[in-house]
């Protein structure tokens, strides 16, 4: 990644405030770092999460409107939770893959404001075309072998007209799909930070972010399944705070699915979670950049090569 001219002003004040140091970081530092970037810059960063959590309240009313489930408000939590787990399978599964596609948009611009608090200047604009074509594709290729292992088992269970052969063959096939579906989740994580960071093209943000996953998987794995575990414990807190002061009674739980009472219910809970989401994401996307940014220093030197492109400039 060619380094972008200093710049001054705030970006110059981040860098002395030292928010990204030069130097690989410990797993509670990336956290520490992410928030710290977002506490200090966080126009852009809620901004785009504003826009997403915008079109994910749509998409969660129009699909809580298609379930005829009953609402559990323990499950409005961010992206699958926010449609309730009682309900369609499909609909949560769509919930949530439209909530991990307008992640990975806000992790890409949130990017640019971690590059901006580590270099001092501004990283190239990306086409938004390039954004979503990159976020779809590291959303969706995780969710792929669990799907094509459903739809084998299911073909299976039809074909034979046996439970149990279905069982017998799904449980290693599933069971194997989601392991690989992990492993694709962790080598993939990296793809929109690498996008911008290098102005690089979709397939190429897609094989940089494998490269620098694949060599600490576990340690990848660990940021990003601490970094949601607290992000869905934030999101817990701010949903519970919020239904017991607008009043929402736990009763709703019990309504008839098709009464107007219930569906105001799980519109409005599912909004509630969108609303979590959209304070939580930005947090999220800064902790991705920062670790793309500590995978490059633990495997490639970045940040030797940084201190001493800023020795030469003040010599």
């Amino acid at each position: 990644m060619a380094r972008p001219e200093p710049g001054s002003g705030e970006s110059e004040a981040l860098i002395e405030a030292r928010l990204v140091p030069l130097r690989p970081l410990l797993i509670t530092e990336i956290l520490d770092v992410g928030y710290a970037v977002i506490r200090a810059a966080p126009r852009v960063p809620f901004v785009a999460s504003g826009i997403g959590a915008a079109v994910l309240t749509v998409v969660q009313i129009a699909l809580t409107t298609l379930s005829g489930a009953t609402i559990n408000v323990a499950t409005a939590t961010p992206i699958a939770a926010a449609v309730s787990a009682q309900g369609s399978p499909l609909i949560a599964a769509i919930g949530g893959l439209v909530g991990e596609i307008l992640a990975m948009i806000i992790t890409g611009v949130v990017t640019g404001v971690v590059l901006h608090a580590t270099f001092g200047a501004e990283p190239k604009r990306r086409r938004l075309r390039s954004l979503i074509s990159a976020s779809c594709a590291a959303a969706l290729l995780p969710y792929t072998p669990p799907f094509l292992a459903v739809l084998i088992t299911v073909a299976v269970g039809a074909g034979t007209h046996s439970d149990a052969a279905a069982v017998a063959i799904g449980v290693p096939v599933v069971g194997g799909a989601a392991a690989f579906a992990v492993f694709l989740w962790v080598g993939l994580s990296l793809s929109l930070p690498a996008l911008v960071a290098e102005d690089t093209g979709v397939i190429r943000a897609l094989r940089r972010s494998w490269e620098l996953a694949r060599t600490s998987f576990w340690r990848v794995l660990g940021v990003r399944v601490f970094a949601l575990l607290l992000a869905l414990l934030a999101s817990l807190l701010f949903a519970a705070t919020v239904v017991v002061l607008v009043g929402i009674p736990a009763a709703f739980a019990d309504v008839l699915p098709h009464s107007a009472t219930a569906l105001a219910a799980r519109i409005l809970v599912a909004c509630i979670g969108v609303l979590a989401w959209g304070l939580t994401t930005p947090w999220i996307g800064a902790t991705l950049a920062v670790l793309y940014l500590d995978q490059r220093m633990r495997t490639e030197g970045l940040d030797i090569q940084l201190r001493l492109a800023r020795l030469q400039e003040r010599s």
